[in-house]
């Protein structure tokens, strides 16, 4: 995947933003800014109709940013002229909340402690509007569909067996290339199912939030 120069905005009140801009270095121009959810859809906003460029190619927030959370901010962000990826930071892994920000648009989620070329490739991937799905994320998923699973009769809120089978074989770590060989499935295939699997993941995740 070519990883081409790209302008990331931060929305992160930790140190964890200049850390990551000092490991990235070649290939990307970051924007590290404490922001709260107001500002940041404010600059955003703001940033489409500036004369000094089309603004940032993608936003990475974290979780509990100010404001109203990751969760709110992919929400204003749904229902707003702006059109960019969203990936969610948290400091450890199996934060619910991923998977309603999820719901509302984000492309997938970082954990700080990953280390920094599955950083870059995540970024790339977000970027260019493919889903970041990493064994955490993967881990998350399969909890949600045990847990959803029984409470609809849409088989649409389900995941066919070689979907699962796929989330099952990311949650263990499995990369998309060694992952198509044991399924025997081309690498556009997996990525098209990832597509698929969260489309399905939003929908379930809207129905559950909007029951409660």
């Amino acid at each position: 995947m070519t990883i081409r120069t790209s302008t990331i905005l931060i929305a992160d009140g930790s140190t964890w933003p200049e850390r990551l801009g000092r490991d990235l270095r070649f290939g990307y121009q970051l924007a590290p800014t404490t922001l709260s959810v107001d500002e940041t859809v404010k600059q955003l906003e703001s940033s489409r109709t500036s004369e000094d460029g089309p603004g940032p190619d993608l936003v990475v927030t974290d979780v509990d940013l100010v404001g109203g959370g990751a969760v709110e901010l992919c929400r204003r962000l749904n229902h707003s002229v702006v059109d960019i990826p969203v990936l969610v930071a948290t400091f450890s892994h199996g934060r619910e909340e991923v998977l309603d920000a999820v719901a509302e648009g984000a492309s997938g989620y970082l954990v700080r402690a990953n280390d920094i070329e599955a950083t870059r490739m995540a970024i790339a991937k977000a970027i260019i509007g493919e889903p970041v799905v990493n064994a955490p994320l993967a881990g998350l998923i399969l909890s949600h569909f045990r847990s959803f699973h029984g409470r609809t009769e849409r088989v649409a809120d389900t995941l066919d067996p070689m979907e699962r089978r796929i989330v099952q074989l990311v949650a263990r770590n499995h990369g998309l290339a060694e992952l198509s060989d044991m399924i025997e499935l081309t690498v556009a295939e997996v990525e098209e199912s990832m597509r698929v699997i969260f489309d399905k993941l939003r929908s379930s995740r809207q129905t559950l939030l909007a029951g409660r």
